[in-house]
């Protein structure tokens, strides 16, 4: 390697008489969105029985990186190709060729220049007495978390330091995950019936990374208020109850509920009925049907408007 033949544009892992047995495999997935990582396991030779494990890591800056887990069964390590080449097999990098070089838990990383380090500017002329500032940015945003290390090389006219050599690092540390803020830890609203509102609730990230977030709806009470408002009976349906509240608002006026009783409306003939305004079980008389024992309860005023029957009822089908 480089060599212009037919096998180019290629990552030579291990570049032998490789053959994949009934128990390899080969996987591959893309971490992080950074690096897609390709996984042989229990990949064999053609001409005896050794098997390796081992990993190609494709990073998005260019970098490859080579790592070798494990080698067993006797395993020919001294007849292998390990590099790297181009499409045209005009450029290439070559690590081993036929000699003892593999061995386990070991890894390669073939680097571009440190994209990660741009330095600005990279020439220049300095009058005597003079300085020249170099700007150095770092760029950890196509670079995967570990340690880089590069050297900056600097060559003059200087007949006594014609070249200095300044080491640097960069540390690339995980991102910090999304932090979730809500603007709010509670909302309430108060509507009358048949209206509506609208409220937002603004989500704050306050980490480092992506958030990624779901919205659902959990009902906490199983009935819409203390007190469910029966308001329409559709008519030819039969219905029964062990329990009618007629409640009657503090301040409503009753001044024309005559014989003790009252007329309950707005409800289909098949419940029409009156009761005696006793809190100690009146009874309900329903034309055609037999009396049957009910509660009146007075409502607080805050439940219905002042000067309003309301019907509330826990109902099934008879």
């Amino acid at each position: 390697i480089p060599k212009a033949d037919d096998y180019n544009n290629l990552i030579a892992w291990m570049w032998d008489n490789l053959y994949h047995n009934s128990d390899s495999s080969v996987y591959y997935e893309v971490v992080d969105g950074n690096k897609l990582v390709i996984q042989f396991q229990n990949y064999g030779e053609s001409y005896n029985d050794g098997q390796v494990d081992a990993q190609v890591i494709i990073y998005r800056n260019g970098n490859i990186r080579i790592q070798y887990l494990e080698f067993r069964n006797g395993m020919d390590l001294n007849e292998s190709t390990i590099g790297i080449e181009n499409q045209d097999g005009t450029d290439g990098l070559q690590t081993a060729f036929n000699v003892s070089y593999l061995r386990n838990e070991k890894a390669i990383l073939f680097t571009l220049n440190a994209s990660w380090l741009t330095p600005k500017p990279i020439s220049g002329a300095i009058p005597a007495g003079g300085s020249q500032e170099i700007t150095l940015t770092y760029d950890a945003r196509e670079q995967a978390v570990g340690d880089y290390d590069a050297n900056i090389i600097l060559t003059s006219n200087d007949p006594e330091n014609p070249e200095v050599t300044v080491p640097a690092t960069l540390h690339v540390e995980p991102r910090l995950p999304g932090v979730m803020v809500p603007s709010l830890s509670a909302i309430e609203e108060t509507l009358r019936e048949g209206e509506s509102s609208a409220h937002t609730l603004t989500l704050s990230n306050t980490g480092e990374g992506y958030l990624t977030y779901n919205l659902s709806l959990t009902q906490t009470s199983t009935a819409p208020s203390e007190y469910p408002i029966l308001t329409e009976i559709p008519d030819g349906v039969g219905y029964r109850s062990n329990e009618l509240i007629i409640g009657i608002a503090e301040g409503a006026d009753i001044g024309g509920v005559g014989n003790n009783s009252i007329g309950v409306a707005g409800v289909s003939h098949a419940v029409r009925s009156a009761v005696a305004p006793s809190r100690s079980g009146p009874s309900i008389v329903s034309p055609g049907h037999q009396s049957s024992n009910w509660k009146l309860t007075p409502m607080p005023s805050e439940k219905v408007a002042p000067g309003v029957l309301q019907v509330q009822e826990n109902i099934a089908h008879s």
